[in-house]
């Protein structure tokens, strides 16, 4: 940091015994320097403006600075809601954040993935949901938000953290073994992720759900056109393209109609 013209203060503070208990015993010096907090996210701050810096540096500089920032926000929030922010408290939180923040990261990929096969990402994503908890995505995640930390919580709730990395396992494992049946490789995954996180069975897995979402219904008379034109040999395919809905959706409303021949 050459340019940088602002001087960080280092302050000097005692290497003892404890410390070499903890770990840091392969250091040499008496004393450790550090720097006080606020000094090292400005430092933080300027490293981001050296041009000459990685990019693969500045992204874990900007990861530690989103980490430390959401981490003191949700201790604030904590202090205010409980009134105490408690080491049981951090220790949720951690686990938490990690879950989340790695699941948004990993959501990517899936959900292009998901886009370039000409799927919907939101069906696909209630669909994991409805097969591992029972409930559409929008359901569950309103259930963590007002079950979450609470004392009365039902036997087999599932914790958020828990749920999201449940979620991203599947998504990962189904971009991995997707070779042309979506739905083949989304319940190997899930009935995986239901093992390895030791979830218990959902009460309801009620397939017809994924339809009732707004975003995806479609009018009285949109279903009626689509159901006329597959009774007289319109495929499923072309309908979907044509209503822009999924395959399944199509599949879903036409399930009683009669073809013919």
């Amino acid at each position: 940091m050459k340019k940088n013209k602002k001087r960080f203060a280092v302050y000097h503070l005692p290497f003892d015994e404890d410390d070499k208990k903890q770990g840091y015993g392969n250091l040499t010096s008496p004393y450790h320097k550090v720097l006080e907090v606020s000094e090292f996210i400005d430092l933080a701050f300027e490293l981001l403006t050296e041009r000459r810096l990685p990019n693969g540096t500045q992204d874990k500089i900007k990861d530690f600075l989103k980490w430390f920032a959401t981490e003191g926000f949700y201790a604030q929030a904590y202090t205010a809601i409980q009134g105490v922010y408690t080491k049981a408290d951090s220790e949720a939180l951690h686990q938490w954040l990690e879950a989340r923040l790695r699941n948004k990261h990993e959501r990517l990929p899936y959900a292009r993935f998901i886009a370039e096969i000409r799927e919907s990402p939101a069906y696909w994503t209630d669909y994991t949901y409805i097969k591992l908890f029972g409930k559409l995505a929008s359901e569950m995640r309103l259930e963590w938000e007002t079950i979450d930390g609470t004392p009365r919580i039902a036997r087999n709730h599932i914790p958020e953290a828990l749920g999201l990395e449940a979620v991203g396992f599947v998504e990962r494992m189904t971009t991995e073994l997707y070779t042309g049946n979506l739905s083949e490789a989304h319940d190997i995954s899930i009935n995986a992720a239901k093992r390895k996180y030791e979830l218990p069975e959902p009460e309801d897995v009620n397939i017809d759900r994924l339809f009732e979402s707004k975003t995806r219904k479609l009018n009285p008379q949109q279903i009626k056109k689509i159901q006329n034109d597959y009774a007289i040999g319109v495929s499923l395919k072309e309908l979907a393209e044509r209503f822009e809905v999924t395959v399944q959706a199509i599949s879903y409303h036409c399930k009683n109609v009669k073809r013919a021949i």
